[in-house]
């Protein structure tokens, strides 16, 4: 009898031509490309912010924080605007690269720790008077410290130098060797008269100031040294007020032996003044003067020697210049190098002539 083998009923089944349902899914894209979608998708999301940024002013108040590496090591935390405020004299709350290269400057023997007393003119977002108190309030300093009054002409970047202060955590309150006051440098000799009201000007040691002498190169700029716009070069300055040169000569003739030194800007130097003022959030004019040495400078040293004094320019030492450099982030330091930040720094020395004739 024959026998026929029986097959196994799964080998019955009917056979579908049908594709499983996982094999329908969407291919998934590799890593690479998902990475590559997102990195395009945010670089579009953040210039979209950066130029909604630009126009609507979206970003009022930026922190900054300004690592200071020799002779001591410590940070100094500043709140500054994005962009300048037409109605804050001087763009007092912006933070000026001058700023921070004064403080390295003071900081590297230019102004004692112990025992001198700092005068800084214009204190703007007070980076360099901060730096200098938290310097030389610090333990292991040779008593007493030295102290520093930090003035300005605007009210607004005093609020702001006194936040920055609190932020720092160094007291207004008389424990710290800070002090902060309201003056105005470019009211001359009545000026100074006022300034003695609230500071002793026969112990005053040392005045500093950085980025003060500036024709009105931008709109809404209010300045140091104002000059008529219908003058020109050098003589440009003698159109105007007193000024700060008065101040500077009145301030010396009350304080024999005093030493002041002014880390201004040269704004015909390389790009830096548009840079500058691009990222201050000014518009330079059209109109503004350009020759291979900035005016204003011009007419700042030859309205100090109608007054008596002489504006000596002196090199900016090597290791400050180092000291700084190695304290700076890659971008920050690309950027002073985009916009000749240490081509524009001039250094000054202020003294009565007949003693800056015998100085080094």
């Amino acid at each position: 009898m024959l026998r026929l083998a029986r097959a196994p009923l799964a080998s019955l089944a009917p056979r579908s031509s049908l594709a499983p349902l996982s094999s329908l899914a969407p291919p998934t894209r590799p890593p690479a490309a998902r990475g590559a979608i997102a990195l395009y998708a945010g670089t579009l999301a953040g210039l979209a912010l950066l130029a909604a940024d630009e126009y609507l002013d979206l970003r009022q108040w930026t922190t900054r924080r300004h690592s200071i590496l020799s002779p001591q090591r410590f940070d100094v935390t500043i709140r500054s605007r994005v962009r300048a405020a037409p109605s804050e004299l001087g763009q007092g709350c912006v933070d000026w690269p001058a700023g921070r290269v004064l403080l390295q400057w003071a900081l590297d023997g230019g102004v004692p720790l112990s025992g001198a007393a700092l005068l800084e003119i214009g204190s703007g977002v007070g980076l360099a008077a901060l730096g200098f108190a938290i310097a030389a309030a610090r333990p292991g300093g040779t008593p007493p410290p030295s102290s520093v009054v930090a003035t300005d002409s605007c009210a607004a970047a005093l609020d702001n130098l006194q936040r920055n202060a609190r932020a720092n955590g160094v007291a207004l309150d008389g424990s710290a060797p800070l002090r902060v006051e309201r003056w105005d440098a470019a009211a001359g000799a009545a000026g100074v008269r006022l300034l003695g009201e609230a500071v002793e000007i026969g112990s005053l040691t040392h005045v500093i100031g950085a980025d003060l002498v500036s024709l009105p190169l931008f709109e809404g700029a209010a300045l140091a040294n104002p000059v008529s716009d219908e003058a020109d070069g050098a003589d440009a300055a003698l159109a105007g007020r007193g000024g700060l040169e008065e101040t500077l000569a009145a301030l010396l003739a009350a304080r024999p032996g005093l030493q002041v030194t002014l880390l201004l800007v040269d704004r015909c130097a390389g790009g830096a003044l548009n840079a500058l003022a691009d990222a201050a959030g000014v518009e330079p004019r059209a109109t503004a003067p350009r020759s291979r040495r900035d005016p204003a400078l011009a007419a700042f040293e030859k309205r100090c020697a109608s007054l008596g004094l002489e504006a000596r320019r002196v090199p900016l030492p090597a290791h400050v210049v180092e000291h700084v450099h190695a304290s700076q982030s890659w971008p920050t330091r690309a950027y002073w190098w985009l916009a000749d930040v240490w081509e524009g720094l001039a250094l000054y020395s202020i003294a009565p002539k007949e003693a800056g004739a015998t100085r080094a």
